[in-house]
């Protein structure tokens, strides 16, 4: 037998071994402490550090009960009563190639900017169901591709208030940065949520509401509205959220535009939307209308509590600058076309004046200027002049003695 193929041989012998071992230690775990199994098939949702890009580490973490990951997606625990306390487990799945220690905690659960549900970092100090859970570690230990599987307990006061507490199983790595750079920690968290007996009120308020327009340079295209406001859950259990937002004109236009629906919302919690709808005329007066509808967040228990939608209207003005500047400009070329025609007028009527005066002192200068008419001593023309002279002289003789 060659070196090689022995090699191989006690390969094999020690990877049998090994799985020997690690099965007969997950038979048997101890509440009070972590126990190790092999690794199961890896999750989609496994978490990856990219510290490493050697050996980069992987994980995930699932609900689990006290011997492997059970197929839950989540933790929720119904009627839960004030003072009760509720046992489970979480398995830490290590996928890489080398063992790791991760640290495990509980935070309280927060609303994302989005609508989905996530953990407070470790910086925040937990005042809900954070506080509540209790993990057997603070730290714990993962060989290469194994699972440890860490027990917990929820310890709920006995002044709990009804409705729904949210929070979050969390297994992190701290990334060790290189000199003059801030560490960072990579997590990976199963959500959590504990519903307290009693009266459950599931209610969803519209808040801060805004509503701005803007136009466009074209004055004939359309121009778009801005509509902010805060969805806040005044209730006490988490609840979903469909939004529809829609602004009318004063001549009954109306223009509509659908957010995505917000997953989760917790109670107590907000999440601030801005919607844009485009197509909006600028005809002065405009009416921004939100509706949010509230629903049973995904997996939560059922209740039977009825859920009412809720809606917020506030005005904006869309003033149409580019057709006022239009009209404008046409008001100013119709003003000067009219004092052209007007100015052109006056003009031609001045000349026209001025050519009947040229023409009457024409016709005037004329007739000054024109010759005496030459008679020929026709009789038929009328006396005929003679010389007085000769005419005196003619009298006197043709004149009888008075004597």
């Amino acid at each position: 037998m060659t070196s090689r193929a022995r090699a191989h041989r006690v390969w094999h012998l020690m990877a049998a071994v090994a799985v020997v071992v690690t099965s007969a230690a997950a038979a048997t775990p101890a509440i009070g402490a972590p126990s190790v199994a092999p690794t199961p098939t890896p999750s989609p949702s496994a978490g990856k550090s990219p510290a490493s890009k050697s050996s980069p580490v992987r994980w995930s973490v699932a609900p689990a009960n006290a011997t492997t990951v059970d197929g839950r997606n989540q933790y929720s625990y119904e009627n839960v009563r004030p003072g009760a306390t509720v046992h489970d487990y979480v398995s830490i799945t290590n996928l890489g190639a080398a063992p790791v220690t991760f640290r495990v905690y509980a935070a309280d659960g927060v609303t994302t900017a989005d609508g989905k549900i996530s953990v407070a970092t470790a910086a925040v100090k937990p005042t809900d169901l954070g506080v509540w859970t209790k993990l057997a570690h603070g730290s714990v230990k993962v060989p290469a591709r194994s699972q440890v599987i860490e027990p917990f307990t929820i310890n709920v006061p006995a002044n709990a208030t009804p409705g729904d507490h949210a929070g979050g199983l969390i297994a992190s790595v701290t990334e060790k940065a290189a000199e003059g750079q801030v560490s960072r920690e990579s997590r990976f968290a199963v959500a959590a949520y504990v519903r307290i007996v009693g009266a459950l009120t599931p209610a969803l308020g519209i808040e801060s509401v805004s509503a701005s327009y803007k136009g466009t340079a074209n004055p004939f295209g359309a121009g778009g509205a801005t509509v902010a406001y805060t969805v806040h859950n005044t209730g006490n259990v988490r609840l979903s959220a469909a939004q529809a937002v829609s602004v009318t004109g004063p001549f009954g236009t109306e223009e509509t535009v659908r957010p995505d629906a917000l997953a989760v919302v917790l109670p107590g919690d907000s999440v601030r939307v801005t919607a844009h709808l485009s197509g909006i005329q600028p005809v002065g007066p405009l009416k921004a209308h939100v509706t949010v509808t509230p629903g049973p967040a995904s997996h939560a228990p059922k209740m039977s509590a009825a859920l009412t939608p809720v809606a917020q209207t506030v005005g904006l003005w869309a003033t149409p600058w580019p057709q006022i500047v239009l009209l404008l400009i046409l008001i100013v070329i119709a003003l000067g076309v009219w004092w052209w025609i007007r100015i052109s007028r006056r003009r031609m009527r001045a000349k026209l004046a001025a050519a009947e005066d040229r023409g009457r002192q024409a016709g005037a200068l004329a007739e000054l200027l024109e010759p005496a008419p030459v008679r020929d001593g026709d009789p038929s023309d009328g006396p005929e002049l003679v010389d007085s002279h000769h005419a005196g002289d003619a009298t006197s003789l043709a004149a009888p003695d008075p004597d």
